[in-house]
């Protein structure tokens, strides 16, 4: 285990190495790995992002990583695989990721004298303004996370693009004991064949939302509320 290091410290290695053509493959990236392909991707949606919202420059590329860093506290991302730290010895050190030598990012950044009414506001204020841009690439993209708690009816025009199931139909929060196991395989079967971007699975979802937010107040009929004759 290496040292601590800031969160930071990560984001600008991501974004250094997304910003140019590698030649050498350098930690956190491993060599033939698919990681610095998705990472190029993120961070120019994160500049899209925060060139929408009005930074440039220098103040764009801090926008950018106080998103990384906003995402890595969000997703608890505390060690990092890394090469073996050598010193002392010939030639170019090892850029080798490995699996038995991790960085710690659990460092605190120094806070100058003076600088706890200036700085903190603003850099709170970054990443706040990181996180909502991580939100909406996340909302906007079509096989992102979304839940049902987070939408209402009057606004489920904005997650009719999503293809996927919401984190809410996860067996974890039906699965008890003693539940018939009719329900599970209906969960299963769902799980299996729905396809967001089919209108009528759209609009079944939506029929399934509506019974569930009526829950108590809809439910099968008595057997006694049945007419007794035909008419």
């Amino acid at each position: 285990m290496l040292g601590k290091k800031l969160t930071s410290f990560i984001a600008d290695i991501m974004i250094k190495q997304c910003s140019k053509v590698m030649v050498h493959n350098i930690p956190p990236f491993i060599k033939g790995g698919n990681f610095i392909h998705v990472a190029q991707v993120a961070v120019e949606e994160m500049k899209n992002a925060g060139t929408h919202a009005g930074h440039s420059g220098g103040d764009l590329t801090g926008f950018v990583a106080d998103a990384i860093c906003a995402a890595c506290e969000h997703l608890k991302i505390n060690h990092i695989p890394w090469s073996h730290n050598l010193t002392g010895g010939a030639g170019r050190p090892s850029n080798v990721v490995v699996h038995d030598m991790w960085l710690n990012l659990g460092g605190q950044a120094p806070l100058a004298m003076g600088s706890r009414s200036m700085n903190i506001p603003a850099q709170q204020s970054n990443s706040a303004m990181a996180y909502q841009a991580l939100q909406a690439i996340q909302a906007g993209d079509t096989r992102g996370e979304w839940s049902v708690m987070d939408v209402q009816l009057t606004s489920f025009d904005t997650v009719l693009h999503k293809i996927n199931l919401p984190s809410d139909w996860a067996l974890v929060h039906i699965k008890v004991e003693g539940m018939p196991e009719y329900i599970l395989d209906g969960y299963h079967f769902v799980q299996n064949t729905y396809d967001g971007a089919k209108l009528l699975h759209q609009l079944a979802m939506i029929c399934v939302i509506l019974c569930a937010g009526l829950l108590p107040s809809i439910f099968s009929p008595k057997n006694q509320t049945y007419p007794t004759s035909k008419v």
